[in-house]
């Protein structure tokens, strides 16, 4: 079995540092959420089928873990060579190195990936997957074309380079759609529309995720 750890979503262990008032969340669920799901359904699209079901996805919250359970994740890392964890960097790439001492530094660098800078930078290098679910499920707040020039900045050859792509995601879907973007409820829904053999071309880490899994 090859399970991948993956930031965002309700943890699937109650070993968290529990901010006040966000106790709620600290929730145990082994039941597949939306989030789940749609990286079940992203992998699969280039995992061999040999592997894939074998392949796990489990969640870690947003909440910094304690030490407790970075031992938990540790033990996990170690039982199975080619499972790995998949994080929000919340920075430039060359902050890799630095986050890994700060938080995980007693894990496996080589079995800890990143979305650069966080998950959003994978939906905003595919602006057709969002535009068009919205426009298909909504209808665009107004009719006059999307001002792609106005955000030309998300559509980069260095998608690793957008400085907070959750914030700008949030709020080309608002100005466009009137609607609020939420990590845990909107992105599933673009998530497993996405490429992921585009995201293997574009993002190093999922490039090497998958390399790491299809070994095994």
């Amino acid at each position: 079995m090859v399970k991948i750890f993956i930031e965002g979503d309700q943890p699937q262990n109650s070993f968290f540092t529990v901010k006040p008032g966000r106790e709620n969340m600290v929730v145990a669920s082994f039941v597949e959420t939306d989030f789940r799901k749609a990286f079940r359904i992203l992998f699969q699209q280039v995992i061999s089928s040999d592997v894939y079901p074998k392949i796990v996805i489990e969640t870690i919250g947003t909440i910094s873990p304690t030490e407790e359970y970075k031992l938990i994740l540790k033990k996990e890392l170690e039982e199975d060579v080619f499972s790995c964890l998949l994080l929000d960097l919340d920075g430039n790439k060359t902050e890799k190195s630095k986050r890994i001492d700060n938080n995980w530094k007693d894990l496996d660098s080589n079995k800890i990936y990143f979305f650069v800078q966080e998950m959003e930078s994978w939906i905003l290098s595919q602006p057709d997957t969002f535009i068009s679910y919205f426009d298909e499920k909504i209808g665009r707040n107004n009719k006059q074309p999307l001002e792609i020039e106005k955000y030309k900045h998300y559509y980069t050859a260095d998608f690793e380079s957008i400085d907070k792509p959750c914030d700008k995601l949030y709020d080309f879907i608002k100005y466009y759609w009137k609607q609020k973007y939420h990590k845990t409820q909107i992105a599933p829904k673009l998530i497993q529309r996405l490429s992921l053999i585009q995201l293997t071309k574009d993002f190093p880490d999922a490039k090497s995720i998958v390399e790491r899994i299809n070994q095994k």
